[in-house]
């Protein structure tokens, strides 16, 4: 059993605000998971490692080292609020924060917004002008998605002591699960204290739900899906690539960019691109079964 499975099974979902959450706790070295400093600097390394050079310095790898993480942090930009996902405040040994940190997490590429990430450094940087080491991170699955290309493109650094980077949650060489990992390598070799044996278990069922959800290459097959795909086309309308998908069960699935759609509504536009020989007023008593199967059997 995986808990995280079970707790994203039926109507019930982990969405990004349940990931950040657990993130969030682990980074904070104050918290309870008996990790002390060892997640944070590690998480500090995967970073200098994914843009292979020094933002830190030594300071921050030194056992004097804290952090303070906060959720859904709110900042104003004019009249517009921007709750930022994940701030961490690295401390020295004084409690005085000496570096921020924010993650922008999405889960799921179809979430992203061209100037999301713009504005919450806008907001961030006009709320502590005077804020001196600032670093945006871009959690997102691993993938060359447009929109989310283009949010992070449009994140434009304006002070020599800010940076930007980019980290994937799985699929790449330095991936956030690889830091998961590295730290259950480390235990097994006594390089960390002991891990308690509860959250040992959890890091590992962390894993392994986090590589399914956030694997684009096989995220088609991801959540209620009932048996084998059987047969699936891609289908243009518009401007948007959809996937038409039937199982093996004759269930049909549409999806854009490995996300689920709603089915009928994008089946009935298909019918009208194509100009398929199906009445449209039939579509609304048709399945949704149905009327994916005829639409297939009629695409060539």
């Amino acid at each position: 059993m995986n808990i995280f499975e079970v707790l994203n099974s039926g109507k019930s979902r982990l969405y990004e605000p349940s990931l950040s959450s657990i993130l969030g706790y682990l980074l904070d070295s104050k918290e309870n998971h008996g990790l002390g400093k060892t997640f944070i600097q590690l998480f500090l390394q995967l970073i200098n490692d994914n843009e292979k050079r020094d933002i830190f310095g030594n300071e921050y790898f030194h056992n004097s080292l804290n952090s303070d993480v906060l959720l859904e942090e709110p900042y104003k930009l004019g009249a517009k609020r921007c709750d930022v996902d994940i701030q961490i405040s690295l401390l020295d040994s004084n409690n005085n924060e000496t570096f921020r940190i924010i993650i922008e997490n999405k889960v799921r590429a179809s979430s992203a917004s061209p100037f999301q990430l713009s504005d919450y450094y806008k907001a961030v940087v006009n709320n502590d002008p005077n804020l001196k080491n600032l670093l945006f991170i871009f959690l997102t699955p691993y993938s060359n998605n447009k929109k989310l290309v283009a949010e992070y493109n449009n994140l434009k650094i304006t002070n020599t002591n800010h940076n930007k980077t980019w980290l994937y949650w799985s699929q790449n060489e330095h991936a956030l699960i690889n830091l998961f990992q590295n730290l259950l390598s480390l235990e097994l070799k006594a390089e960390i204290n002991p891990i308690n044996e509860y959250l040992r278990h959890t890091i590992k069922a962390f894993i392994n739900f986090v590589s399914d959800l956030t694997n684009t290459k096989q995220k088609i097959r991801y959540g209620e899906d009932i048996g084998d795909i059987r047969e699936s086309k891609d289908v243009k309308v518009g401007k948007k690539v959809y996937t038409i998908v039937r199982r093996s069960s004759n269930q049909i699935q549409v999806f854009e960019d490995g996300e689920k759609m709603i089915a009928k509504e994008i089946l009935r536009k298909v019918i009208n691109k194509y100009n398929l020989n199906i009445p449209t007023n039939k579509t609304y008593s048709l399945t949704t079964r149905e009327l994916g199967k005829l639409i297939l059997s009629k695409i060539k």
